[in-house]
């Protein structure tokens, strides 16, 4: 079949549909997609066509539709292409079928690759988490609350929703930088209190230096 084939995979999901700093997704809902049913009449299953049979030499309208692997779709001109090379080889559709077999599974396994590397970077990364020294272990969950309020201060459903699809949200450096900015976050507030609380003592000293109700040293 010429490189220009195209297709189609409903693969199902491979990959977390939430990371560990986002919220989770509904499940996707893919619809297998199967071949088309022509009702065109089925083909002579012998190997090769005897020399000199003209009658019984097959082309491309004998053909049935061929069988593909679930989630699999090949575009119907692609088709007709290929339907047209096993007629001038005489091929019957048993054989034509053994064809299209081979290529449509090697096609389903370069269209799932790049989904399994991904789904397999996730696990790995998840993993690295909940090894890690720092933020991992016993101190995990309540350093992911304090990662989950960074995030809804500076970003919200926007920056989580990205952090879901990009995956972004299972990296150890990007979740441990949220740990980092909540804990910032934390220590800046008790600090702005006490602050305040101290001006507000200073401010009443100066105004009131002879109060008797001040305790005296």
């Amino acid at each position: 079949m010429s490189d220009s084939d195209t297709a189609q995979t409903t693969t199902e999901a491979v990959a977390p549909r939430q990371t560990m700093l986002g919220q989770p997704e509904g499940p996707a809902d893919h619809a297998a997609a199967g071949p088309a049913e022509t009702g065109q009449p089925q083909a002579s299953t012998d190997e090769t066509v005897p020399p000199g049979d003209e009658a019984a030499t097959p082309t491309a309208e004998n053909y049935a539709d061929f069988t593909l692997p679930t989630g699999i779709e090949i575009d119907p001109h692609s088709l007709t292409e290929a339907k047209q090379l096993f007629a001038a080889d005489g091929l019957s559709q048993e054989r034509a079928q053994s064809y299209v077999d081979l290529y449509a599974n090697k096609l389903k396994e370069a269209v799932e690759a790049p989904y399994k590397l991904w789904a397999e970077t996730q696990h790995d990364w998840q993993q690295a988490v909940k090894t890690d020294r720092e933020i991992g272990g016993a101190k995990l969950a309540g350093n992911l609350a304090v990662a989950a309020k960074a995030v809804d201060r500076f970003g919200g459903d926007a920056l989580r929703q990205a952090l879901n699809v990009s995956g972004a949200g299972n990296h150890p450096d990007v979740i441990r930088a949220f740990i980092r900015i909540g804990k910032a976050i934390s220590e800046d507030a008790l600090v702005l209190g006490r602050g305040v609380a101290q001006d507000i003592r200073s401010r009443a000293d100066r105004l009131y230096p002879n109060d008797p109700l001040k305790p005296r040293d």
